[in-house]
């Protein structure tokens, strides 16, 4: 399925963050912009002293770092930008959008995790754990630490720790669940699928052609897909087959290759890649493209004149921000045509 341009906006920061009806960014004056596809929007006028370099959304809610005086600072904003009247004593912030509540960590980092209500932001129960928040697998927080493995927790506290051997050096990321399986990619092109309800082993993939931190569930179909280079990597997480196919030949003629640092989102049966820069490409070409992996083909791609930077999939949109600090974002033709003014 291919995807057509759908509005462009000059910003002040390569700063954009998709929300459920349009996008957060800061705009050319300085403000912070809000966007919707309906054609509404609301702007904050910032003081002239904050000076944003990070926002996550927390379901209605946006939380915006600044720096101010040389310190790190934080504050909160409801959907319309009003600031909200709560403390926020928290360095890291993990937004859980199908859930009541949110994930955050203490200042300083010592260990302690706290759910907090997603309205409120009251705590509800804490976690004391001295590592990092991986995902969350059906109503399990899973945490991980390179001395202990992986462990699960709900509000009650722990539920199980797995004895799954983990390098001094090992970098876990969240995949997905599928059926009874925790999926995680690590480090030395490897991925690892848990039983959620016990932490036991149950499989794992290793291929050197493969980018694990790039795979993505496909949950119709019950596999892991991904672009590494000239190769597409597709592993049913049922049967355990990981099949590696070349698509070196018909790369080559789309005149694309797949970057291998973190460039790659799943959006319906599309995989949207960044092909390698100017400076890398041997097509010296910056694109952006989707590749079906049902027809395991390249269905539709952009080139930009300028470098990129990563692209954010969203419900059907594509957001990139160019050099130039250009928003550009496309929309999947089947997602339904949206009224912009």
């Amino acid at each position: 399925m291919k995807y057509s341009l759908l509005l462009t906006v000059s910003l002040r920061k390569s700063l954009v963050i998709p929300s459920r009806k349009g996008f957060l960014c800061v705009g050319e004056s300085g403000n912070l912009c809000s966007y919707t596809f309906d054609g509404s929007d609301e702007v904050l006028t910032l003081p002239l002293e904050y000076s944003i370099y990070r926002i996550s959304r927390l379901g209605e809610f946006y939380l915006c770092w600044f720096i101010k005086d040389g310190i790190e600072r934080q504050f909160l904003l409801d959907g319309n930008l009003q600031q909200a009247e709560f403390d926020w004593p928290y360095d890291l912030i993990f937004p859980l959008e199908n859930n009541a509540c949110v994930l955050a960590s203490t200042i300083p980092k010592d260990g302690v995790f706290k759910l907090l209500d997603r309205v409120t932001f009251q705590e509800i129960a804490r976690i004391v754990f001295d590592g990092y928040y991986v995902g969350k697998a059906g109503k399990y927080f899973i945490f991980a630490d390179p001395a202990d493995g992986f462990a699960a927790y709900d509000k009650e506290g722990q539920i199980w720790a797995s004895d799954f051997f983990l390098s001094a050096d090992f970098k876990a990321k969240f995949i997905g669940t599928h059926s009874s399986l925790l999926l995680i990619a690590l480090t030395q092109n490897t991925i690892i699928a848990l039983d959620i309800g016990t932490g036991q082993l149950v499989d794992k993939w290793q291929d050197e052609r493969m980018a694990p931190e790039l795979m993505a569930l496909h949950t119709e179909s019950g596999k892991l897909v991904g672009l590494c280079g000239y190769n597409y990597i597709e592993i049913d997480v049922m049967t355990k087959e990981l099949h590696c196919i070349s698509m070196e030949e018909h790369f080559k003629r789309e005149q694309v290759i797949a970057m291998n640092i973190g460039q790659s989102h799943l959006d319906g049966k599309n995989i949207i890649f960044s092909s390698l820069g100017s400076d890398m490409n041997p097509f010296g070409k910056s694109k952006l493209a989707a590749f079906d992996i049902q027809s395991q083909q390249v269905v539709w791609q952009h080139e930009f004149p300028i470098p990129k930077r990563r692209p954010q999939v969203q419900d059907g949109r594509i957001f990139v921000v160019d050099d130039n600090k250009v928003l550009h974002v496309f929309e999947r033709e089947d997602r339904g045509k949206a009224i912009i003014t």
